[in-house]
């Protein structure tokens, strides 16, 4: 019988683990349930303006790419998420856009939408 003994690395925001310390700190810095990526405007504020706008093709002129922007309509400022951080495409999308408030004072929620009784399911 051979008996190995690992350390194992936990993430301190969730259930993810590893036995490479450097991937776990690598997941922990952009882990969803950290504070520090927790976005208040997509807690359903109702300036968040989310647009999909087509980039051309890929460079096999196949596969058509696109990104997503974030605009503030109070404000009128493009926002990113900590996704493209973690993605490393930050600085390809321009000076003006600034990263999405973790708290904000414009922050309105959207109002619940009533469930109809003549709605059939």
């Amino acid at each position: 019988m051979k008996i190995i003994e690992r350390k194992v690395y936990y993430c301190e925001y969730c259930k993810y683990k590893s036995l490479s310390a450097s991937v776990t700190s690598r997941h922990e810095k952009y882990c969803f349930n950290k504070p520090e990526n927790h976005h208040k405007c997509f807690d359903f504020c109702i300036h968040l303006k989310k647009e999909r706008v087509d980039n051309g093709f890929d460079y096999n002129n196949e596969i058509p790419k696109s990104k997503i922007e974030f605009t503030c309509l109070k404000t009128g400022k493009k926002m990113y998420s900590f996704i493209a951080e973690k993605k490393g495409i930050v600085f390809h999308l321009g000076k003006d856009v600034e990263r999405m408030p973790l708290s904000c004072h414009l922050f309105e929620e959207h109002e619940p939408i009533e469930e109809s009784e003549d709605y059939e399911y």
